[in-house]
């Protein structure tokens, strides 16, 4: 890569040769928790938003939620926000799927 400027083109930079360097690596968001609004026929979760320090000291752009929809195994995990599109809300309501028991 090289610059441009009102003097001119500087000179190309050197090869990357070592990785991308993190000034502070963001902190693990904690576990969700059971909402108010929850029911035998919806979940209710929330979580508390990641703030500086613990975010790196960059703005949360998405946080991605997934079930196991009561599978219990690692291959039937659904996806269900923050995939497709960014997602910055700090709950979630699930209504469908649901079995009661």
């Amino acid at each position: 890569m090289k610059a441009f400027n009102e003097r001119g083109w500087g000179a190309f930079s050197a090869d990357n040769t070592v990785g991308a360097l993190i000034q502070t690596k963001p902190a693990a968001m904690g576990a969700p928790t059971r909402g108010s609004n929850t029911g035998i026929d919806r979940i209710h979760l929330e979580w508390t938003p990641l703030t500086s320090p613990s975010d790196g000291y960059s703005s949360i752009t998405s946080y991605s939620l997934e079930w196991d929809a009561g599978g219990g195994t690692l291959h039937s995990w659904d996806k269900l926000v923050g995939f497709a599109s960014n997602y910055v809300q700090t709950s979630y309501l699930v209504t469908s799927g649901i079995v009661q028991g």
